[in-house]
């Protein structure tokens, strides 16, 4: 899952997910998935993550949130999605 999320492989983890990969581990550095493709501005895999229960609060060892990490990157469309109230985000496509 970490993989797929660290190079946009949008099918990769649908398909680990499919397999019971946990949506919300952490790589070395402490990120996890949702992070790792926050940071990337992968706006749809960002989406698969949060339909699949990832935790948009979750912070790494820095503090950062993939909010924070999505906004650092200059992805600011996507740190306001992440940003959102749960109950007004849109479904995975």
């Amino acid at each position: 899952m970490l993989d797929a999320a660290a190079a946009g492989q949008l099918e990769a983890a649908r398909q680990a997910l499919a397999d019971g990969a946990p949506v919300n581990a952490a790589n070395a550095a402490g990120q996890t998935a949702l992070m790792l493709a926050a940071r990337r501005g992968d706006e749809a895999l960002v989406r698969l993550l949060l339909a699949a229960g990832a935790d948009r609060n979750r912070t790494d060892p820095a503090g950062r949130t993939a909010a924070e990490l999505a906004r650092q990157q200059g992805h600011a469309t996507l740190a306001a999605l992440l940003s959102a109230p749960e109950s007004g985000l849109p479904t995975a496509r």
